[in-house]
């Protein structure tokens, strides 16, 4: 019956044992889990988000851009700053952000049921003339535009071999020695060069 008794006593302290452990472990989780949100939230709020930017135009209805998504905004000279946003395509604002104003004409759109209010499909890539900023390189996954007024138009530059449309375009750069060189990079091909706007 002692025997009995004393093992009976060994069990329930291991159980309260194990019991201990266990709630130590799950308090501590918890703490690393509220850090880890913290942290999470903390870096979202100063990280580079598309954020909702009230802003108004003479040249394009407010309700269309009341609420800009830009994914990217490059500053210029001047006060002149450039806009890629995924609900509105390419922008140039004149005034440091005050206004601005939508410059999609030639870049490709999204054909999504209804058809109605095409989206300009999403850009991968943006790269810019360092001496002569009114030219812009575009890129989507598989294709190139190159504007060389601020946006008011672009001109799709021709793919072929070696360079392919599977490539999936990731980054751009434009020369300023010679505005016919576009310098391409792909996710699984490498860099590609143009010096005659992708005829070669």
């Amino acid at each position: 019956m002692r025997n009995s008794t004393k093992i009976l006593i060994a069990v329930f302290t291991v159980l309260l044992s194990f019991l201990a452990i266990f709630t130590l472990v799950a308090a501590q989780d918890s703490k690393k889990t509220e850090a880890t949100e913290k942290s999470a939230i903390e870096n979202t709020q100063n990280s580079n988000v598309s954020v909702p930017v009230k802003t108004y135009s003479s040249t394009v209805p407010q309700e269309k851009l009341e609420n800009l998504y830009l994914n990217k905004i490059i500053p210029l000279n001047n006060g002149i700053l450039y806009g890629i946003s995924s609900k509105e395509g390419f922008l140039i604002s004149f005034d440091k952000g005050k206004t601005w104003e939508r410059r999609n004409k030639g870049l490709p759109k999204k054909e999504i049921y209804p058809f109605k209010n095409l989206l300009t499909r999403n850009f991968t890539s943006v790269g810019i003339d360092p001496l002569h900023e009114q030219r812009a390189v575009l890129t989507t996954r598989d294709s190139i535009y190159l504007t060389e007024n601020y946006g008011l138009s672009w001109e799709q530059i021709p793919v072929g071999k070696p360079l392919r449309t599977s490539s999936y375009f990731t980054s751009s750069a434009l020369s300023s020695d010679n505005k016919d060189t576009i310098l391409v990079g792909t996710s699984f091909n490498g860099f590609f060069e143009t010096t005659d706007r992708g005829l070669n």
